[in-house]
């Protein structure tokens, strides 16, 4: 098998896997249409990306290694949260328009 079918083939079943976890991840928002799997491909796989990101960008700042333990908890809590809902906010836009 050449070089190129093989990366054709790698780059095809890391799609085919993206695609199915973001089908699985909006799961009740099943697309039934062509236009529904393209927003799905378009706009749901590229928001995945975004929402682990986020969660990344508020998990790691430095700003929480020189405080105090209780102040990190009393201060990450509320971050995270914040994080959750405009994740959860988000998801259900992209639900949204996976089922048009």
């Amino acid at each position: 098998m050449s070089l190129h079918i093989r990366s054709l083939l790698t780059f095809l079943c890391i799609a085919a896997a993206l695609v199915c976890y973001a089908a699985v991840t909006y799961f009740p928002a099943f697309p039934k249409s062509i236009v529904g799997w393209l927003s799905l491909i378009v706009i749901g796989v590229p928001s995945l990306f975004l929402f682990e990101w986020m969660g990344a960008k508020a998990l790691s700042f430095n700003f929480f290694k020189r405080i105090s333990s209780a102040a990190r908890v009393a201060i990450a809590i509320p971050g995270c949260l914040l994080v959750l809902v405009l994740v959860v906010w988000l998801a259900n836009i992209v639900s949204t328009l996976i089922v048009r």
